[in-house]
C-alpha cells in the first residue's frame, strides 16, 4: 500500500488549488460550464470525510475558518439589462445570474465558521425546501457532471431551482410568460468559490514555503510504501 507523504499532500493541494483558480478565471470569462469543475475542486480540497473521501485540507491537518457571504444577503444577484426594440422585435430584458462577488465574502470579517458549519449552512431557501453549500456542491459534482452524470435528480429543492430558478423569475417581454433566471446554481457555486479562495490564499503561500523546506533536505518523495 502506498501512502502520500507530506510533500505529496502539499503537491496535491497546489494542484487542486491551481485547478480551482483556473476554473474560476474561465468561469469569469463566460464559461459557465466550469461550475461543475469548480464544485469538484472545492470538494476535493474541503469535502467532509466519508468512507471513500478525505479532503486534502484534512489530510494536511490544517485548521481553517471559513468566511460566509450569507450574512450580507444572497450568494447571488441578478443583473437586468434593458434591450431596445429593433424592427419587429419588441423591447425586452437581458437577464443573467451573477455571484455576489469577492467583496461580499469579507462583508462581515467577524463571522467565521468551522469547515463543518460552513458546509451545512443553508444558502438557498424556497417553497420546496432548503439547500446547503454541501447540497449544492454534491449535486453538481456527483450528479450534474463534476465527477459523473446521473440520469435522474430526486432532490425536490434542487428540482425547483432547476425548473423555477432560485426564487428569481422575469418576463422576457410584456406579453411573454414568466420564466426562471438561468444559471442561478452556477452563480452560487462561483460565489462559494470566492469564500473558499480567501482562506486558501495564505495556505497556498504556506504550502509553497513548506515544499521548499522539504526539498532543501531532500524529502521530495510523493509516497511511502506501507
Amino acid at each position: 500500500m502506498l501512502r502520500r507523504t507530506r510533500f505529496g499532500l502539499l503537491r496535491a493541494f497546489q494542484r487542486q488549488h491551481g485547478a480551482l483558480r483556473m476554473s474560476v478565471s474561465s468561469f469569469d470569462f463566460g464559461h459557465v460550464a466550469e461550475a461543475a469543475r469548480i464544485a469538484n475542486a472545492i470538494f476535493i480540497l474541503l469535502g467532509p470525510r466519508s468512507r471513500t473521501h478525505t479532503s486534502v485540507v484534512e489530510a494536511l491537518n490544517w485548521d481553517i475558518e471559513m468566511p460566509t457571504t450569507v450574512p450580507s444577503g444572497n450568494l447571488m444577484s441578478v443583473e437586468c439589462i434593458p434591450v431596445e426594440a429593433v424592427g419587429d422585435r419588441p423591447a425586452s430584458w437581458f437577464i443573467q445570474a451573477l455571484p455576489a462577488g469577492r467583496e461580499a465574502a469579507v462583508f462581515r470579517k467577524d463571522v467565521r465558521l468551522s469547515i463543518n458549519e460552513w458546509w451545512n449552512e443553508v444558502v438557498l431557501k424556497g417553497s420546496e425546501g432548503t439547500l446547503s453549500r454541501l447540497d449544492i456542491i454534491r449535486i453538481t459534482r456527483d450528479r450534474d457532471g463534476g465527477a459523473h452524470l446521473d440520469e435522474t435528480i430526486s432532490s425536490p429543492a434542487y428540482k425547483a431551482v432547476l425548473l423555477r430558478g432560485a426564487g428569481f423569475s422575469y418576463q422576457p417581454s410584456q406579453d411573454a410568460p414568466s420564466q426562471p433566471v438561468e444559471n442561478s446554481i452556477e452563480a452560487i457555486i462561483r460565489q462559494i468559490a470566492n469564500e473558499v479562495l480567501i482562506p486558501l490564499q495564505s495556505k497556498g503561500l504556506a504550502a509553497q514555503w513548506e515544499m521548499q523546506q522539504l526539498a532543501a533536505i531532500g524529502s521530495t518523495a510523493l509516497f511511502t510504501e506501507e
